[in-house]
């Protein structure tokens, strides 16, 4: 109990580690050592928040370059791009926390929508908008006078066979699949410590969370910096719930399973309650040794992973050790029949299961 009440006392300097690149990546791997070279050199690379805007599954063969279409999507680009968040009593937008690759210039947002530089009037005075996809010269640049990449703001792009381009030298017009706006931020700032924590707040409560309604049925997909993040914590707390059903679910099966229901004597939901006891405290005193001793981060994958582990060895070690004592002649003092049930092979089995 001392040595258990010692160890769970470590668990409160437990760090949960539940960056993506670190949970996959060795520290010590070529992948790391080349990512730690780029960044030294060519600084870090950007924070990624992407919406994509397609029809419904089923619907790939709709396309998606249209001027209505292209409307929609500009509507919600410049919402998101307007958006105020408050943090800590400073008021953020994305002009805040944007790259910029132009001192003086604006914000770099690759968009369809940067064909007419973002200007919705543009859009609606052009005369053939796939036409103007085409073109790679000036008057098509975006609004900081760079070229648009039409791989980028398109998706699924194919040759439109329903539109011929007028010049018979000319590439074939596109359709696509998908639209495809993307927003690019620093992955840090030295000049502010705490731009991490505005740009995760900017994407949660701005990003993720801004509302999107298409009077045509397009759908929107959003993927920010933080979202494989997000998602292994929602899982991790989800599962929470499981570990502990699991736990209780285990309770009742080692005491039906080895106990005696009509016996009030030798129903054993003691020994199943103590075994859970002891399986907790096995699992507490692991995450000490982990923290205090072997200044180990823990995973959300260990989380989950571990528990169910513990849990299952526990209750392989109870029916061994139970079933054996059951075999052995009543005759025989308590304390002689334990002693001989672990001097004869279950007292090795359980050392080596456990």
């Amino acid at each position: 109990m001392v040595c258990t009440k010692c160890a769970d006392t470590t668990i409160a300097m437990m760090t949960i580690q539940n960056d993506p690149q670190k949970l996959w990546v060795p520290p010590k791997s070529t992948s790391a050592k080349q990512q730690e070279y780029f960044d030294e050199n060519f600084g870090p690379f950007f924070r990624i928040e992407q919406l994509i805007f397609h029809f419904p599954n089923g619907s790939d063969d709709k396309d998606v370059i249209t001027a209505p279409l292209l409307a929609e999507v500009a509507a919600l680009q410049h919402h998101i791009e307007n958006a105020v968040v408050n943090v800590d009593g400073r008021n953020i937008t994305l002009d805040d926390l944007c790259f910029r690759p132009i001192p003086g210039k604006g914000c770099l947002v690759e968009s369809p929508m940067q064909y007419w530089r973002n200007n919705v009037s543009l859009l609606a005075t052009d005369p053939d908008i796939k036409l103007t996809i085409l073109s790679t010269y000036s008057p098509c640049m975006d609004q900081n006078g760079l070229p648009v990449i039409r791989d980028v703001v398109f998706g699924g792009l194919a040759t439109d066979t329903c539109h011929t381009n007028p010049d018979p030298c000319g590439d074939a017009t596109p359709r696509a699949s998908a639209l495809i706006v993307t927003f690019l931020l620093p992955l840090n700032n030295p000049q502010n410590s705490t731009f991490q924590a505005l740009a995760k707040a900017w994407e949660a409560q701005v990003f993720l969370n801004t509302r999107f309604s298409s009077p045509s049925g397009l759908v929107v997909e959003r993927m920010a910096q933080r979202s494989v993040e997000d998602a292994l914590t929602v899982e991790t707390h989800q599962n929470a719930f499981v570990v502990v059903v699991s736990y209780g679910v285990m309770f009742l099966y080692v005491a039906l399973a080895l106990g005696k229901a009509r016996d009030p004597v030798r129903s054993r939901f003691g020994l199943g309650l103590w075994g859970i006891v002891i399986v907790l405290f096995s699992m507490g005193i692991a995450f000490g040794i982990a923290v205090f001793a072997l200044h180990l981060e823990i995973t959300m994958i260990t989380l989950e992973v571990v528990p169910f582990l513990i849990l299952a060895i526990g209750v392989d070690n109870m029916f061994i050790l139970t079933n054996e004592l059951d075999r052995l002649t009543r005759c025989q003092p308590h304390i002689s029949r334990g002693t001989l049930c672990l001097q004869q092979s279950v007292g090795w089995s359980g050392l080596l299961v456990g």
